[in-house]
C-alpha cells in the first residue's frame, strides 16, 4: 500500500480531487474528509457543463493543468464556492469593465458616498472573489501522499492494537537451553491466522526454532552467552485481511 501511494497515479490524482473538495480545504491529523451537502450540490450541477469528462488516470501535471485551459477537474473546483451561499466571495466578481468605467474613490474621506462602489472597491471585491476560487495547485501530490500515508498508519494501527505477545521482554539464563513458546493473543477474542513468521535479529544469542499459523505461536531457544541477547520479529497475518502485523520480543540472556 505505501508503495501505491508512491507510485500510482491515479491514485493521487482521486486523493488530490477529494481533498480539495473538503469543505475547509486544511485537513488536520485525525479529520476525515469533509464533503458537504452544499459542494456535491454544486458539483452535480456543475458537471454537465465540462468540456470533458474528468479522467484520474491522467498524468497529474495533465489533471492538475489550470490557467487559460483548466483541466475538467479545476473547471470543476473553479464552479463550487466553499462558503455560505449568502456570502460575498460566492458572486460573480465585478468584471474589468464595470471596473473600468466605476468612478475612482474621492482623496477625501468626506467626499465618499457609502453607497457607491468605486473602482478601488469594485478591484477589491474582484480580487477577493477570484483568491477564493480553489483549484488543484491547493492540493499537492506531497499533500495527497500524506493524507494517505495517515490513513495507512492509522489503518494499521488499529489493526495491531488488538494483537499481543505473552511478553514483551523475557529474561533466561544462558544455561537453560529448553526450547521456549511466545504466542500472539488477540483481546477479547482467540487469534485466527492466515500465516505467521519469526526472525530473530541476533541468531548468534537467540535461535528460531519454529513457528505455527494455527496455534499462533513461535518456539525458540537460547544460545548465546550470559550478557547477550535479541529481539524476536513476529510478524503475522490474521485472517481476513491482507495486512501484516509486527509485534516484537526482547529476549536477554542473565
Amino acid at each position: 500500500e505505501q508503495q501505491l501511494i508512491q507510485d500510482e497515479v491515479t491514485l493521487i490524482n482521486m486523493t488530490r480531487f477529494l481533498l480539495a473538495l473538503n469543505w475547509s480545504l486544511n485537513l488536520s491529523n485525525g479529520q476525515g474528509i469533509d464533503i458537504r451537502e452544499r459542494v456535491i450540490t454544486q458539483l452535480n450541477a456543475a458537471l454537465p457543463d465540462l468540456d470533458a469528462p474528468i479522467d484520474f488516470n491522467v498524468p497529474e501535471s495533465d489533471f492538475a493543468e489550470g490557467g487559460n485551459s483548466p483541466s475538467p477537474a479545476n473547471q470543476l473546483l473553479q464552479s463550487i464556492c466553499f462558503y455560505p451561499a449568502d456570502d460575498e466571495l460566492c458572486e460573480d466578481p465585478p468584471t474589468e469593465e464595470e471596473i473600468a468605467n466605476a468612478d475612482p474613490r474621492p482623496d477625501e474621506e468626506e467626499d465618499r458616498d457609502e453607497d457607491v462602489e468605486y473602482r478601488e472597491d469594485l478591484q477589491s471585491k474582484r480580487d477577493r472573489i477570484l483568491n477564493a476560487v480553489r483549484s488543484l495547485e491547493d492540493v499537492d501530490v506531497e499533500d495527497a501522499e500524506g493524507y494517505l500515508t495517515r490513513e495507512l498508519d492509522t489503518i494499521t494501527t488499529q489493526l495491531a492494537n488488538r494483537y499481543y505477545l505473552d511478553d514483551y521482554v523475557a529474561e533466561f539464563p544462558a544455561s537453560d537451553t529448553a526450547i521456549k513458546t511466545v504466542r500472539v493473543r488477540k483481546i477479547a477474542d482467540q487469534p485466527q491466522l492466515d500465516t505467521i513468521e519469526a526472525i530473530s535479529t541476533r541468531d548468534q544469542d537467540v535461535v528460531v526454532h519454529s513457528f505455527d499459523w494455527q496455534s499462533a505461536s513461535v518456539e525458540y531457544f537460547v544460545a548465546g552467552e550470559s550478557g547477550g541477547e535479541s529481539e524476536l520479529l513476529v510478524n503475522f497475518r490474521p485472517e481476513g485481511t491482507y495486512r501484516w502485523v509486527k509485534k516484537q520480543l526482547r529476549v536477554l540472556i542473565q
